[in-house]
């Protein structure tokens, strides 16, 4: 049996591919820091799943992670704030010590970089349809925010130690994860919002992932089928205020009514520092870039389909039920 290690992985995006980890094999979850909040919430999930939970105090060195003994070493610990250094060393630092020990004893890596990691385009005019690039992170001239750049930074790496590693890595580059447990700032404030009522009316498309579709493209990472590939994982592209109106629909119980936010987040978006979250949130919608993977991905019919374990998660209760 596989034992996957995945440094990270107690929090949103862990709790909801962790499942289809479990399914494969022994899970060994990474973190660092206190469990405390609704990250005690997931800690009770994943541990009712199998899941061995293990602290590590920053910084993780490769030592510590060897000696877990991991087949598979998944990097899930992601910063959307902060400074340049403070972004660098989750996405990078952390990850040359993952390199460093699945390279001593043969294992298996999977990074977690994100859509925003493609950058800006010299070819591609917005709203262009965006597979994955045959060179790896051809094209480039710049990223926005410190997020894209050193999620960027974090694959240059893993491509490069493609030798180190006999090709066994994997990237896989989330559009915005939907799925249960949805706690961080963007989602508590649209479930404030909607029930008021009203829901942020814009017109941005997003790039979402449904946890379903993304728990099977780890799935596939895991076991070697995505080796030494970049892998946009996109199951459903709509504009945002259809996905909002939709969530606040379902917990108001009735009609909802639109703020015209537009003006005010294009403004905020532009003038924001590139080590905020809502830089990279601007640098993710404002070109209108749709992407899709060449890898078959899986693909979501709807947007109802695409948020129906949100949807169920939030008719149970929510946030407000853990």
């Amino acid at each position: 049996m596989a034992r996957i290690v995945v440094v990270g992985g107690l929090g949103y995006v862990g709790v909801n591919i962790a499942p289809a980890l479990a399914d494969l094999g022994e899970l060994v979850v990474v973190y660092r820091g206190v469990v405390g909040g609704f990250r005690r919430v997931i800690a009770s999930r994943l541990e009712s799943l199998g899941a061995r939970l293990v602290r590590i105090d920053a910084p993780m060195t490769a030592d510590e992670l060897e000696r877990l003994g991991g087949d598979v070493y998944i990097h899930l610990a992601g910063k959307i704030s902060g400074g340049y250094r403070v972004q660098w060393e989750s996405h990078v630092g952390l990850l040359e010590a993952i390199v460093e020990a699945a390279g001593r004893i043969g294992s298996r890596v999977v990074y977690t970089s994100s859509v925003l990691a493609y950058g800006r385009l010299e070819d591609l005019p917005p709203g262009s349809l965006v597979y994955e690039e045959d060179e790896h992170l051809s094209g480039r001239r710049w990223w926005r925010s410190y997020h894209a750049r050193t999620k960027a930074e974090g694959e240059r790496l893993l491509v490069s130690s493609s030798r180190r590693l006999g090709g066994r890595f994997s990237i896989v580059r989330p559009g915005l994860v939907v799925g249960s447990h949805a706690y961080h700032r963007e989602w508590s404030m649209l479930f404030r919002l909607s029930r008021l009522g009203l829901y942020p009316r814009l017109d941005y498309t997003v790039n979402y992932v449904s946890s379903k579709a993304l728990r099977e493209v780890y799935r596939r990472a895991v076991t070697g089928g995505l080796d030494g590939k970049w892998v946009h994982a996109v199951s459903y592209h709509a504009p945002y205020r259809e996905a909002a109106m939709l969530v606040c629909t379902r917990l108001r119980g009735g009609l909802c009514r639109g703020l015209p936010v537009k003006p005010l987040f294009s403004l905020a978006g532009r003038l924001a520092p590139p080590s905020t979250a809502l830089s990279a949130s601007w640098e993710g919608v404002s070109n209108g870039y749709i992407f899709k993977s060449r890898y078959g991905v899986p693909v979501d019919g709807s947007l109802e389909e695409a948020f129906s374990e949100l949807l169920e998660w939030l008719a149970g209760g929510g946030p407000s039920a853990s």
